[in-house]
């Protein structure tokens, strides 16, 4: 505060702490002398003549007493925000052993809710809300033999599916050229009673002409076709003939309508390199495909029975697929685009060798399906219903939007994937119960929001059960649509869980009700932030883009920002008749770092006042002359020089860093022996020293921003007004400030 001279409407009052060009005489202002003055001139000029609140102590913190229960040693922190998630400074950072311990945290007054981490040696954390200021850390549940039972019946980590796929063709089993002998054009009308069926004739359709339709019916056939033809029509007849069609390199063969035909003894088609066939309608037959040309077919439904579709090359499906008969195949060992989805239920069967691409849904939903990805999927959304023993990613699944899993209350299925494959979705809904099992060197990403809503014991992400390997879920952020539900996910075995931010960790049922909403077995641990699981997953070709976690666990434990408790004094006060806009609290500022292991740095960040001020703590002189310690006068309270925040002082024992007893002792202006000591004022007293907790979570974590020189702090803060008039409103007037009148840093 800047030289003054104290007058008082009725009379001067000479106050000898005063000040150059003041006149003074042997008594220093005192609050015995002059509090009283000064509360008057403080509710006059400062709170336009409301009352300070009697049980105001001016500090925006209070001490509570935390009861700490933990089956796990680490180091122990406790924010205002859940910490995996937020960037949020520690109140307190404590070692803590098994047992049961009580611990004080200054709390600042407008916080919420508490939180309470525990963190281990590699950086895993695990989050618990406090709740009646008490906070229990379980271990990882052991995997249980109910629980192995579970797993296991669910095949931990199936390396192939219980369905026996088909081969591919053989070289041989594609034409090239037409055999010796083959019957007339436009002789396509095969009737069975015209020669025994051991008999079978080779017809060519070639591009000299439509054929409007071809008839099946008992007899069996070889169609050749070599150039350019359009089949109006196919009819199947009785279904009792055997067909085969071997679409010649260089052939282009076009079926108008739909290609139907679903008796058991089924049509078989070979479609060689450099040939181009297209189904202008739907693909509802009993065919058996093996394509290595390109494929145009406008919807794909069945095969039926037992049949197949065996791709080499290129397929373009206009408008979705369904696998679902019992024995039907489809095998995709090139390119394979899908226009509006792909469903595989009932008892059909899909593997994907090489690259599928689907636009739309791709839905798994039967208990007795078989889903295999050994290449590349993309798909806009994928949905797993029902569950199935073979629903395996060996290689590459990426979701653009949205991977739901919901298996019901059933541990005999799910969704496995096995060493080197990865999934990547934008967003995951676990929507009921289910499993997801991950082998080791496995990866699941979820680049934006995994929502865990598995609600019963055990369903969630699994890792192996034994071993050195990990899998790991990778994810931005982590979310439930109810905190409050018992097991919403578990993660168990060998898998870590790393994430931008999740979802804390409670008991619902309160502190006799040992069912969590997240819980861990087995291995399995959660570090904050995507690359800061201390594994690496070697890259794996297209499979998997390899996870390189950080080699010392990425732990906030030593990197986060640090919560400091800021003492703001002024050194002389003011009362009536006084310029009272220079109430600004900027005189000496210090702050003190939040307690690690109840150690404290002190340091002196800003002096606004020009009087010889010494530092004191608890009596004793910290700090002898506080302007040569900053370097000179009026430092820090325009515009801020952070290389001039200085260290002066090292506490031990600390725990509540908001009320510790500093004061500091005002020289008189002309260096004449006498000086006045500023300390915290009494309950209901006019403030010459504020205690205000820095901002503890967002982007100025850590920070308090005083008061610029020559302003008043109700000018700078308004709300500070209404929180000296009741302490319980407007706690967190502190952070609501108008800019230009406070420092900024």
């Amino acid at each position: 505060m800047k030289i003054k001279c104290l007058m008082n409407g009725l009379a001067v009052m000479a106050i000898a702490v005063a000040a150059v060009g003041c006149s003074h005489d042997d008594d220093l202002y005192t609050k015995k002398d002059n509090g009283e003055l000064y509360k008057t001139s403080f509710e006059e000029n400062i709170m336009g003549g409301t009352p300070i609140d009697a049980k105001q102590n001016w500090n925006t913190s209070e001490a509570v007493t935390l009861t700490i229960t933990t089956e796990m040693a680490g180091q122990l922190k406790i924010y205002t925000a859940n910490p995996v998630g937020k960037n949020t400074a520690a109140l307190i950072s404590q070692t803590i052993s098994v047992g049961t311990t009580q611990i004080t945290v200054a709390k600042p007054n407008d916080a919420k809710q508490l939180y309470a981490a525990l963190y281990d040696k590699d950086g895993s954390v695990r989050t618990m809300e406090v709740s009646g200021n008490k906070a229990t850390f379980t271990a990882p549940r052991s995997v249980s033999a109910s629980s192995r039972a579970r797993v296991n019946r669910a095949p931990q980590n199936p390396t192939e599916a219980g369905w026996d796929f088909s081969d591919p063709a053989a070289d041989n089993d594609y034409k090239t050229a037409l055999p010796g002998e083959v019957y007339p054009k436009g002789d396509y009308y095969m009737y069975g009673d015209a020669w025994p069926e051991s008999i079978r004739k080779s017809y060519v359709l070639d591009e000299q002409e439509t054929v409007q339709d071809i008839n099946f019916w008992k007899g069996n056939a070889d169609i050749y076709v070599t150039g350019k033809k359009v089949v109006n029509f196919i009819n199947p007849g009785d279904g009792s003939a055997t067909v085969t069609f071997y679409v010649l390199p260089g052939a282009d063969l076009t079926f108008v309508s739909s290609f139907n035909y679903q008796k058991p003894t089924g049509i078989a088609m070979y479609i060689s390199g450099g040939a181009k066939v297209t189904f202008e309608g739907d693909m509802t037959s009993n065919i058996y495909m093996y394509n290595r040309g390109e494929v145009t077919v406008n919807g794909v439904t069945g095969p039926y029975a037992d049949g197949l579709m065996y791709n080499e090359h290129i397929i373009t499906s206009k408008k979705n697929m369904a696998v679902f008969n019992a024995g039907s195949q489809v095998i995709n060992a090139g390119t394979w685009t899908v226009a509006e989805g792909v469903t595989v239920e009932g008892s059909g069967h899909i593997l994907n060798l090489g690259n599928m691409t689907v636009t739309g849904l791709t839905l798994v939903n039967s208990n007795s399906c078989t889903w295999v990805n050994d290449g590349t999927w993309t798909t806009d959304n994928y949905t797993y219903h029902a569950g199935s023993t073979d629903v395996i990613n060996n290689c590459r699944l990426i979701v653009n939007d949205l991977f739901t899993i919901n298996l019901g209350d059933t541990d005999k299925n799910c969704f496995a994937i096995n060493a080197g494959g990865g999934v990547t979705t934008k967003d995951l809904h676990f929507a009921g119960p289910g499993y997801i099992k991950m082998a080791a060197n496995s990866l699941f990403t979820v680049t934006n929001e995994a929502k865990m809503d598995a609600t019963k014991v055990d369903y969630g992400f699994w890792g192996p059960l034994s071993g050195d390997g990990w899998a790991v879920l990778k994810a931005k952020n982590i979310v439930t649509s109810n905190e409050q539900q018992m097991y919403d996910i578990t993660y168990g075995g060998n898998v870590y869980v790393a994430c931008d931010s999740h979802f804390p960790n409670s008991y619902p049922g309160g502190e006799n009700d040992s069912r969590p909403v997240i819980d861990f077995v087995g291995n399995a641990k959660m570090v904050e932030g995507q690359t800061n699981a201390p594994y690496t997953i070697p890259s794996e070709g297209n499979c998997n883009g390899g996870y390189n976690g950080s080699t010392d666990g990425g732990s906030r434990i030593n990197n986060e920002p640090i919560m400091y408790y800021y003492y703001a004094f002024e050194d002389l006060g003011g009362v009536s008749g006084v310029n009272n806009t220079d109430i600004d609290f900027n005189d000496i500022v210090l702050r003190v770092s939040a307690p690690v292991d109840g150690k404290c740095d002190v340091q002196l960040v800003a002096a606004g006042g020009e009087l010889k001020t010494k530092i004191l703590y608890n009596g004793t002189v910290i700090c002898e002359d506080a302007h040569e310690k900053i370097g000179g006068t009026m430092k820090n309270t325009g515009n801020v020089d952070t290389s001039k925040f200085v260290d002066i002082y090292e506490l031990n024992g600390v725990t509540d860093a908001s009320n510790l007893p500093f004061a500091i002792e005002v020289a008189r202006a002309d260096g004449t022996q006498g000086s006045t000591t500023v300390e915290a004022s009494g309950l209901g007293e006019a403030p010459l020293m504020i205690k205000v907790a820095g901002i503890s979570e967002g982007t100025n974590t850590g920070k308090w921003f005083w008061v610029k020189e020559r302003t008043s702090i109700k000018t700078a803060y308004p709300l500070f007004v209404n929180w000296a008039a009741n302490r319980t409103q407007n706690t967190d007037w502190y952070k609501d400030y108008v800019e230009n009148y406070v420092v900024s840093y």
